[in-house]
């Protein structure tokens, strides 16, 4: 079973892919993958597949859940009968060769970013970073969570602010 996806404002997973998912609702994006692919339906493939990477989940399940949950599609701006099916996104994804996509994403870069001098060079890494937090090495199941807050999480948002 998937872990649901709850839109969270004060989350900082959320603000960030609602910051990312902002740029391709700017004309230059549009125009840029209008070079490569239908417009509308090659964004919408774009945003799950992002939120898919974003959560670490599969692109089945962000189909699903968008199919299911209208906060989710307000939030991705997907309205109900354009929530393309998970096959599409696949088949989308996979005409695309590595050298296109990087050309697109590089533009889409290149556009929304300010202009650089000579020698400024730009570092983007997407790397995922796992986070191990059980560090006495303690099973924790499920049922042993519920009703409890802990520490850590009351301390999030001084963490992440």
């Amino acid at each position: 079973m998937e872990i649901p996806l709850v839109i969270d404002p004060n989350d900082y997973r959320w603000q960030l892919l609602g910051k990312i998912l902002k740029v391709f609702e700017m004309r230059k994006t549009k125009k840029i993958i209008a070079k490569f692919s239908q417009i509308k339906t090659a964004i919408n493939c774009i945003k799950i597949t992002l939120t898919s990477m974003f959560f670490s989940t599969k692109i089945s399940h962000v189909v699903e859940e968008l199919k299911r949950r209208e906060d989710l599609r307000e939030f991705l701006r997907i309205k109900e009968e354009e929530v393309p099916k998970e096959g599409y996104v696949y088949a989308l994804l996979s005409r695309f060769d590595l050298k296109s996509f990087i050309a697109m994403i590089l533009r889409i870069l290149n556009s929304i970013t300010k202009k650089r001098g000579r020698n400024f060079k730009l570092i983007i890494d997407c790397t995922d970073v796992s986070v191990d937090v059980n560090w006495f090495r303690n099973p924790v199941k499920q049922r042993d969570l519920e009703g409890k807050i802990t520490g850590a999480t009351q301390r999030r948002d001084c963490l992440w602010a």
